[in-house]
């Protein structure tokens, strides 16, 4: 029975949903993608999964995933920002990108808790593993907004190296 990720906070509510922890937004702009060597697949050599079919699992219950859903389109307009600077074209279509669809400002605090939702799916449905170190319960704290100030950091300073003294900012 599939369980959500963030139960550790005591608030979670509705159905568990399918959650695309890499938005379907992200993957129309990378397209087709070949993968190899996750975990999930067992020794595979490698596997083409078209757009919208990769990244997702039910990992999330209807409130955690409502919490969490606007992060996505902060960390699309990253991407398409990254790609136009980067070649100037739409990675799977090719089109050339215009400045005027530059975001010019960028949330870096919510593009923050986009990566740390994008790794807690892949460690949580198995897409990646973590190899000598414990999965900690309090790698989510920052997941529910409060940019670590209130509820502390969003992975354990020992988990990280980070001596007691640091900020992490």
């Amino acid at each position: 029975m599939a369980t959500c990720y963030a139960q550790v906070f005591g608030d979670c509510n509705g159905a568990i949903e399918d959650e695309h922890f890499l938005p379907q937004s992200l993957q129309r702009m990378f397209g087709s993608v070949v993968i190899a060597g996750m975990a999930w697949q067992h020794g595979e050599s490698s596997r083409s999964l078209p757009a919208g079919t990769y990244a997702h699992s039910r990992i999330l219950c209807q409130k955690h995933h409502d919490d969490l859903d606007g992060l996505d389109g902060n960390a699309a307009a990253y991407f398409k920002n990254l790609m136009f600077m980067a070649g100037g074209q739409h990675l799977a279509s090719g089109a050339v990108g215009r400045a005027t669809d530059i975001t010019p400002v960028i949330d870096g605090r919510a593009l923050e808790r986009w990566f740390l939702k994008l790794m807690c799916g892949a460690v949580v449905t198995g897409s990646i593993e973590q190899r000598g170190r414990p999965r900690r319960s309090g790698s989510l704290r920052s997941l529910k907004g409060s940019h670590g100030r209130s509820n502390g950091p969003c992975i354990s300073r020992q988990a990280i190296g980070v001596s007691s003294g640091a900020t992490g900012h």
